[in-house]
């Protein structure tokens, strides 16, 4: 990461779980939390400010990004909690609401859509901390025209 600080002018990692439970259960990574803490005090100490162009585009810094999951209101408010509390306004958050469950979910409590309720309530959360630097979803981010193919279509240059 420091090799890539050189060249690097915005972080935006994602800091999917705050407790090991739901990412040992979820992601097989127990040692998420901890893994994904040093990653972003890194990026953080590489780019420590946010700073933004004339038209408001983020050009420095460091924008954390948090999906609510169904069911996972206790652990999106402590990872909020922990991300504003280290950071503040130093960095940018986006509390995202877009989670799609997939066809056949593998878990039966991911097999929905996170509600409007745990949404605003996570936000509400976050604006009673004082977060003012955070990019909120409206209504209708969780369609399925959001999710991509994952065909890898584009990614690879064709070959002759």
């Amino acid at each position: 990461m420091e090799a890539l600080g050189e060249i690097t002018d915005v972080w935006m990692p994602d800091y999917k779980y705050h407790c090991s439970p739901p990412a040992a259960k979820y992601s097989h990574a127990p040692n998420y939390p901890e893994t994904a803490r040093k990653a972003i005090d890194m990026m953080h100490s590489l780019q420590p400010r946010c700073e933004f162009d004339s038209e408001g585009i983020m050009t420095r810094g460091l924008l954390i990004r948090h999906l609510l999951l169904p069911g996972g209101l206790e652990d999106s408010r402590a990872a909020i909690g922990y991300l504003y509390g280290r950071y503040g306004e130093n960095a940018w958050y986006s509390i995202m609401s877009q989670y799609t469950p997939p066809a056949e979910a593998p878990f039966p409590e991911l097999g929905r859509r996170v509600t409007s309720r745990e949404y605003d309530a996570l936000v509400d959360y976050a604006l009673g901390l004082g977060m003012e630097n955070a990019f909120i979803q409206e209504g209708g981010a969780a369609e399925e025209s959001f999710i991509p193919q994952f065909d890898c279509e584009g990614v690879f240059p064709e070959r002759d």
